[in-house]
């Protein structure tokens, strides 16, 4: 097996363990003899695992959005139906030459790069893979996660469900080289405003359960990044009403 398995990534380096784990299992020779017995309940078939009919067709519409600190989202269309995978492709600016970035599963049409360079238009571009053949690559699309404070937060909304167990904090993210949102609450017998938690980049919701009834309680949030802190969201009130008995 461990033959098979250097063969498969002598042919494609785009394979990712799990994408070969799963390709040797799926490939096997079933037989009755091995049901649970081994973990493929079956006999590794070598040609399976490296030879594919045809080759997978190209992606294509492929886009790249800035969505927070170092994160840049990929988007493209799956026009194949008989990938292993997808491989990303990345140039920043001053080079010269395009890198593998990573691989993603068959079927998955999104990936992100976690590993952005804030301030510095990222280039990318995708193709499908798998044992036949790699097919051309999609469009070359660009992003750039801005510098700066990030935007602040707005729309904030909460509310307090029936029986309560918390109030469910809602909000509008508008930054898109956020690292964090802070949440921060005071209740009428506290005015002091503390810290309650850090969502982490593009959340839009927070619970916060460590709530009692009849207390008053006001909330508000603002975006975090390396270079400091957004304005803050509009400020909201709630009272926890005791459940009715």
């Amino acid at each position: 097996m461990v033959g098979v398995a250097a063969l498969a990534w002598g042919r494609r380096y785009q394979l990712t363990y799990s994408q070969l784990k799963t390709r040797i299992i799926n490939k096997r020779d079933y037989k009755s003899s091995l049901q649970d017995k081994c973990v493929a309940n079956g006999r590794l078939n070598a040609y399976n695992v490296l030879y594919d009919a045809a080759s997978p067709n190209a992606p294509t519409n492929l886009t790249a959005t800035a969505t927070a600190w170092q994160v840049i989202d990929l988007y493209y269309t799956d026009n194949s139906g008989n990938e292993i995978g997808f491989e990303i492709q990345r140039k920043r600016a001053g080079q010269a030459n395009f890198s593998y970035l990573k691989s993603v599963d068959s079927n998955i049409s999104h990936a992100q790069d976690t590993t952005a360079t804030v301030g510095v238009s990222h280039t990318y571009k995708v193709r499908a893979y798998n044992m036949a053949n790699v097919s051309s690559f999609t469009n070359t699309a660009s992003a750039t996660v801005p510098t700066g404070l990030p935007a602040a937060p707005n729309n904030l909304y909460a509310h307090n469900p029936s029986p309560p167990s918390g109030v469910n904090l809602s909000w509008n993210d508008n930054a898109t080289n956020e690292q964090v949102f802070t949440i921060e609450r005071k209740s009428f017998s506290d005015p002091e405003w503390t810290e309650l938690v850090d969502a982490g980049p593009n959340a839009t919701t927070y619970t916060d359960t460590n709530v009692q009834a009849g207390e008053t309680y006001y909330y508000r949030v603002r975006a975090y990044n390396p270079n400091g802190y957004s304005a803050y969201s509009n400020e909201i009130t709630i009272e926890i009403f005791a459940p009715k008995k």
